[in-house]
């Protein structure tokens, strides 16, 4: 019962707001489903994109069930964060069971004689007492930390195909542990590879969480199996190999042409290593001033990732899920730029059970005899419980502050179509990002921004979006015949009115 609550719970709150404006990128998935058909997504669109073209077929066929809305794109990435969850639940559940009964290590204890290089002994040990959860209390608090957790309740209502991909990780991860816990079936395989081959096919960055998955089972001992579950991984690649050699050259090509596009990408820099933790723990929410939100954000992001230390101290292997994707698309940046935290957003998967795992190991360290905490040993299941509330809370509020307050949502590309609407003057933009203006209002007359310097009307309008990205210097080109009259800004997107000098 509690389950089902949760579930329905956790699509509810994804309903809330979920028609507010497309961004870009959502707004090139609609357009791409909209012009192209099933052929002309893998032969003409796809080549020029950088993602394998499996979300757009899959959004193709979807919206040509339920409409092209806000909501019908969105959907399906609602419906994969429950299905996420619910193999959250499973695995954790598959890791409890598998928890040792009797003789176990504190982190604690162990910890500060590693640093002394000194083994840890009988004497460093403890029985372990009675859980502090039952093993359905740690699978549904795994669960709803993911379900709770801010950056998945932002990218589950977002028509791109992350959400999507870590799905199918979630499943290809439930069929890792279960193969450390049962022999090798021919359905449990065959899982595995059909689900590891989907996302590969959606997203090319689920590469580095099945290596993840492969290594976890070859520490089980599971050489054969590892052997037999990379089939998928495999023929998927080798599917997308000749499309992957046209997006690649491609992408090289605009990294040597747009000039600030390795930045977008994600580089190897402090920033983006640094918003890892932080965006893992509190979503796309950000504040002024940044200071303030830096101490907040930080701060809780320690807490968290506290536990996570703390419950992968515990389960060494299962950490790899979370750990090696991460060191993977690290020394991946240095070829390709991707280091941007959202690409890597399934970590969050085993993070979830982490952290469930780490809330408890507080618990078993209050329970330890002759440590001088006997008063907090009593209350030692209240005081876990409080803490795993309270971090379920937490989570919740940053989710909240997302979802009920317009300006942390996406850029609103709406409001400004019905604004340029009735300005009625001409309007510049750069070509590749009209998208979300015809999404809108497909009658409405846009112009290359490139191609300014031909412009000659009285007054126009210019959107002046990602210019700084690709390094066009529209200023220096039109400031000699034209002066800006009035600058506007609509949720995260500026324009600017500009009048002919008289």
């Amino acid at each position: 019962m509690q389950v089902t609550v949760v579930f329905i719970l956790s699509f509810l709150v994804r309903l809330i707001h979920l028609n507010q404006s497309l961004w870009l990128d959502e707004a090139i998935t609609a357009r791409v489903v909209q012009r192209f058909s099933s052929l002309q997504i893998i032969t003409q669109f796809a080549p020029g994109d950088f993602h394998p073209p499996f979300y757009y077929l899959f959004i193709k066929c979807w919206t040509t069930l339920f409409g092209y809305s806000e909501i019908a794109l969105r959907i399906p990435s609602v419906l994969a964060a429950l299905v996420a969850g619910g193999m959250v639940y499973k695995t954790a559940e598959l890791i409890y069971k598998q928890k040792k009964v009797g003789l176990d290590i504190s982190f604690f204890h162990t910890f500060p004689l590693l640093l002394f290089g000194r083994s840890p002994s009988d004497s460093t040990r403890r029985p372990l007492k009675k859980n502090i959860f039952t093993q359905s209390q740690a699978s549904l608090f795994a669960a709803v930390l993911f379900l709770c957790n801010p950056l998945v309740v932002y990218y589950s209502q977002e028509a791109r195909m992350y959400m999507f991909a870590t799905m199918f990780l979630s499943v290809v991860m439930y069929c890792a542990v279960k193969l450390t816990v049962k022999k090798p079936t021919f359905d449990l395989m065959f899982a595995f590879n059909f689900f590891s081959f989907l996302a590969i096919i959606t997203y090319y960055g689920s590469l580095f969480f099945i290596i993840a998955a492969l290594i976890f089972l070859l520490l089980h001992k599971k050489q054969t199996s590892s052997l037999l579950l990379s089939i998928g991984t495999i023929l998927g690649l080798t599917l997308l190999s000749p499309l992957l050699v046209r997006q690649l050259a491609n992408s090289h090509l605009a990294l040597q042409t747009v000039q600030n596009w390795r930045s977008v990408l994600g580089t190897i820099d402090v920033k983006n290593i640094v918003l890892f933790p932080l965006k893992f723990a509190t979503g796309r929410v950000s504040f002024e001033p940044k200071w303030l939100y830096f101490v907040f954000g930080g701060a809780w992001s320690m807490v968290v990732f506290g536990f996570v230390v703390l419950g992968a101290w515990r389960e060494k292997k299962f950490a790899l899920f979370f750990i090696v994707p991460l060191v993977l698309g690290f020394v991946a940046s240095f070829v390709t730029p991707m280091l941007q935290y959202f690409r890597f957003q399934y970590v969050i998967l085993p993070i979830s059970i982490l952290l469930a795992l780490g809330v408890e190991e507080l618990g078993n360290v209050l329970e330890m005899e002759g440590s001088g905490l006997k008063y907090l040993s009593n209350r030692s299941k209240k005081i876990t419980r409080f803490v795993m509330l309270f971090i379920i809370t937490i989570f919740a509020a940053w989710s909240a502050l997302y979802l009920f307050f317009p300006q942390f949502h996406r850029e609103d590309w709406n409001t400004l179509s019905f604004q340029l609407q009735q300005k009625h003057l001409s309007v510049y933009i750069l070509p590749s990002k009209t998208d979300p203006i015809i999404y809108y209002n497909p009658s409405f007359p846009v112009k290359n921004l490139e191609q300014i310097d031909q412009a000659d009307e009285a007054e126009l309008i210019i959107i002046p979006y990602a210019t700084d990205i690709h390094g066009f210097s529209y200023r220096s080109i039109i400031s000699s015949r034209y002066q800006q009259i009035a600058a506007y800004s609509v949720r995260g997107i500026v324009y600017e009115e500009w009048a002919i000098k008289k």
